[in-house]
């Protein structure tokens, strides 16, 4: 149902409002900690070719295969490397000291530590550079 405007019901989409980085990775290690934890993060719901719908959760940094972690926000690396794909550089870790890496981080980044707002203001340009690129994709497509 919609709001009601001048006796009549108007449907008014809802805008979230663009979130700001550094409550984005805040977000991000918050969750990273309740996933350590055990606890699953829904994100989405994908079909498959027979229309069989499974949930798809969101995936732990933590790569147990290599011993590395890869933070990433939005599809962007907290830790990027010089390659335009995103994929950024992992950080080499045992799996015991990935709780302790995810609280000291997030601590640093709630208590705004230098090194942490330089990590956000990259992100920062990132995120705007990522940004630019799809509205130049989104005009470019329209002229077509």
């Amino acid at each position: 149902m919609g709001n009601k405007f001048f006796g009549m019901f108007v449907s008014v989409p809802v805008v979230r409002a663009r979130k700001d980085s550094k409550d984005l990775i805040i977000s991000a290690f918050e969750d990273q900690i309740k996933i350590l934890g055990g606890t699953k993060i829904k994100v989405g719901t994908r079909s498959d070719k027979n229309g069989v719908k499974e949930d798809v959760y969101l995936r732990s940094w933590y790569n147990q295969k290599t011993g590395y972690v890869v933070p990433k926000v939005a599809s962007l690396s907290l830790i990027p490397d010089d390659k335009a794909s995103g994929g950024g550089k992992g950080v080499p870790l045992s799996e015991g000291l990935y709780g302790e890496f995810l609280t000291s981080m997030l601590d640093a980044f709630k208590n705004d530590d230098p090194e942490a707002v330089a990590v956000t203001t990259a992100f920062d340009k990132q995120r705007a550079a990522r940004d630019e690129r799809l509205n130049k994709s989104r005009k470019d497509s329209k002229k077509k």
